[in-house]
């Protein structure tokens, strides 16, 4: 039940309004006669409404009052008087209250007056809060941050720190799983700023994955404890839990304390953080193929020692194909990340013991595209995208995502479709026995022409023939 505060000089008016209001099932937690009390109740009790003559005995009206109040509070006030000349309407109305009750009123005129004026709060408090605050995080946005630094600028407030963040890996996680998982993300990310800086701290997400944090009243000194506990929390959460894909933060700060004001130290905290992400970029672009695949074999424990053995065989078949150098390489990446797209499937679809339900299997081949993405993404794997996206293409043109045909698949691809398909046949899984080498080789080249080159598989078919290890 809402609880309504009466602000009423007259005891017998007040305690007939009182009645009115319990008959009508809202509670009246206390009544007050002059406008000094009313701000001292307001501001020790949950009150949700004020009903608030005008007139009061004393130093202070009842619109001096709501004045005072309203610096403070976010309580709607409904005015009520016996008097309704122009210049106190006109006063009365610079308070921007929720209505006016003339004296002498009814329960339906008070009760009508009351839920028009808690709907119409409750609605200006929704469209405060969605013009002030981001949809998805419930951090401020921009413009409330913006406007935020504006007054404490034209206030001259003591020393002001300035916390700048990005995501480092957010367009991947979208690209590659969705924006749902980079939602995902962000709200973690959202978290653990929140939990790490003080309740009077601004924490705003100010572009998609760029957040700021304006800590007022404080020393450069703390600004740095808050600044460290945030990046201690982005260590210290397992953010690969989420997203299956790694993803970090790239943070500075800076403080008003070297005589700048918030603006320059916004500017300064920015300089600093792209200045991280620049090194982190730079010292981490060859490690994220790494901890790609690092992901992918925590993922199944089958798959380190299949994707060394795909290496091996990538290796001597390249060379019997007398392939380039470069060509090697490329292979020799792709038999390591050709299925690195698998990060992006669900594990209930991709470890699911029995066949794959039409729309699982729709989900499952997606992995092709997820790789394309993941690899066109990173610097080390981009020249080997193409060949991701295409290995599950058919000669016959029977494969996906594309249905190409014959010689329009990639060479890389092809070579490592046979290869790969060959290792599955002949290793056991949970889901199948092993076939023998004679077996597997049985099987590859009755898909001659049909899932597999022709020409590379009898070379395959020869390599292994006579290959002794094989």
């Amino acid at each position: 039940m809402k609880k309504i505060l009466v602000v009423e000089d007259e005891a017998i008016v007040a305690q007939d309004i009182k009645s009115k209001l319990e008959d009508l099932n809202y509670i009246v937690p206390k009544i007050v006669y002059n406008g000094k009390d009313a701000i001292k109740s307001v501001s020790k009790l949950d009150i949700d409404l004020i009903l608030m003559d005008i007139m009061l005995q004393g130093d202070m009206d009842g619109i001096e009052a709501a004045e005072e109040i309203k610096k403070y509070f976010d309580i709607p006030i409904i005015y009520i008087s016996a008097h309704s000349d122009k210049n106190t309407l006109k006063r009365a109305k610079l308070t921007e209250p929720f209505g006016y009750l003339i004296k002498p009123f009814d329960e339906n005129e008070l009760q009508i007056s009351i839920e028009i004026a808690l709907y119409k709060h409750k609605m200006d408090s929704k469209i405060r809060y969605i013009g002030t605050h981001d949809a998805l995080t419930g951090l401020y946005n921009r413009a409330y941050f913006q406007q935020e630094i504006s007054r404490l600028v034209s206030e001259n407030s003591s020393t002001v720190g300035v916390i700048v963040c990005d995501l480092d890996g957010l367009k991947l996680i979208n690209d590659t799983l969705g924006h749902d998982k980079g939602d995902e993300a962000l709200e973690i990310a959202s978290n653990i700023m929140k939990e790490n800086v003080r309740v009077d701290d601004i924490v705003a997400r100010i572009g998609g994955d760029e957040f700021a944090i304006l800590i007022p009243n404080t020393s450069k000194k703390d600004v740095r404890k808050i600044y460290e506990r945030i990046k201690e929390s982005f260590k210290d959460n397992n953010l690969l839990s989420v997203t299956k894909i790694p993803w970090s933060i790239s943070i500075g700060y800076a403080t008003t304390e070297a005589n700048i004001n918030v603006y320059e130290a916004q500017k300064l905290a920015e300089d600093h953080m792209y200045r991280e992400k620049l090194g982190k970029s730079q010292s981490s672009r060859s490690n994220v193929s790494k901890i790609l695949k690092k992901v992918l074999e925590e993922r199944d424990n089958e798959t380190a020692d299949h994707l060394d053995r795909l290496d091996t065989i990538t290796l001597k078949f390249a060379k019997k194909l007398s392939l380039s150098d470069q060509r090697i390489n490329d292979l020799r990446l792709l038999a390591k990340f050709h299925d690195i797209g698998k990060v992006g499937i669900p594990d209930e679809i991709l470890f699911k013991p029995d066949k794959l339900e039409k729309e699982e299997m729709r989900i499952m081949q997606r992995h092709s595209e997820i790789g394309y993405r993941i690899a066109s993404s990173t610097s080390q794997l981009r020249p080997i995208a193409e060949f991701i996206l295409k290995h599950h293409e058919w000669w016959n043109g029977k494969g996906y995502p594309f249905g190409l045909k014959g010689k329009k698949i990639p060479l890389e691809s092809r070579i490592i479709a046979i290869i790969d398909a060959y290792d599955a046949m002949v290793h056991e899984r949970s889901y199948k026995i092993a076939f023998t080498s004679k077996k597997a080789l049985s099987e590859i080249k009755k898909c001659s022409g049909i899932q597999f080159d022709p020409c590379l598989v009898e070379e395959f078919i020869a390599m292994m023939e006579k290959s002794e290890k094989f």
